[in-house]
């Protein structure tokens, strides 16, 4: 059986996978799960029978996991195996990541033990049987991938991944992770969602529900203009907030060079206060495409 060899950035806000196996593939959906009964198919959301329980996977869903053990999460294998059957292979070698502040030589093992003992796993995805086995896996930290997958004009930068649960960054110096440089914060997308909901709610005594945040960010509320500037304010706050954590992680944000990523960055993008920073090639997805160069060394293709 050939292997199909697969990476996954599986993020609390969305999981990505890529090939470029079978032939080049790229796959990208929030990290959602919900039990149901009958499933109605909407964007990016995917109907998976696994052991006689329905669910749907994706954007669609309602229940997110903020465990920064995934190991034990049920939603992040679920998500795992829908972002495998898309790529329709049966047998993978499988390079992940997992975040900055957990990455160490027990939970690297516990991680790949995990997704290796992953064999012979059947279920239906979108009504089409799947049996999957995980043959082999590589987990790397993240943030690092991204610096494999964008032309760096220093030696020496900052990344700065802004995830949904966390926002994350280290200092490399020739493609190394300066140990000391590393931060790890709850201050990704999710959190500063979470205290625009209650901020607007607070204010106007909205009853705004975590699924109208994303549109409310983005289109504001009608009849409602100050709902903006109140937005606005916690955007900045909420980055000022990031800022600080570098400082206090020791970095010359004055001097050096920061490469701003994830899909948080984008939504931050014009609240970036930064005397010297520049955005990766593709903030949603240059974790992922990243480890494409990992499994390149790991696995000689």
């Amino acid at each position: 059986m050939t292997n199909t060899i697969a990476c996954i950035d599986n993020g609390f806000y969305s999981t990505v996978v890529f090939s470029k196996s079978i032939p080049q593939k790229l796959y990208s959906f929030r990290s959602k799960v919900q039990q149901v009964d009958t499933p109605i198919a909407t964007s990016k959301t995917y109907h998976l029978i696994i052991n006689n329980i329905s669910y749907i996977i994706g954007n669609g869903a309602e229940e997110i996991d903020i465990n920064i053990d995934k190991t034990n999460s049920n939603l992040h294998l679920l998500t795992t195996l829908t972002a495998l059957g898309l790529l329709g292979s049966d047998s993978y070698k499988l390079v992940t990541n997992i975040p900055l502040n957990y990455y160490s030589k027990e939970n690297k093992q516990k991680f790949e033990d995990r997704f290796k003992s992953q064999r012979g796993i059947s279920f239906l995805l979108n009504s089409q049987p799947k049996n999957i086995t995980i043959s082999d896996c590589v987990v790397f930290p993240q943030c690092l991938p991204v610096i494999y997958n964008n032309n760096l004009k220093s030696s020496i930068v900052g990344i700065v991944d802004c995830g949904g649960l966390t926002v994350q960054g280290t200092i490399c110096e020739n493609n190394n992770l300066i140990q000391s440089s590393i931060f790890t914060e709850n201050l990704g997308t999710l959190i500063l969602m979470n205290k625009i909901k209650h901020t607007l709610n607070k204010e106007f005594n909205f009853n705004l529900q975590n699924y109208q945040i994303e549109d409310v960010i983005k289109n504001g509320i009608p009849n409602k203009p100050e709902v903006k500037s109140i937005i606005d304010s916690c955007c900045k706050s909420h980055f000022q907030q990031i800022i600080q954590t570098m400082k206090l992680a020791g970095w010359d944000i004055n001097s050096l060079h920061i490469l701003m990523t994830g899909g948080g960055s984008l939504l931050l993008e014009k609240y970036i206060k930064l005397p010297n920073y520049s955005m990766s090639i593709n903030p949603v997805n240059d974790n992922c495409l990243g480890l494409w160069k990992v499994a390149e060394h790991v696995y000689n293709i």
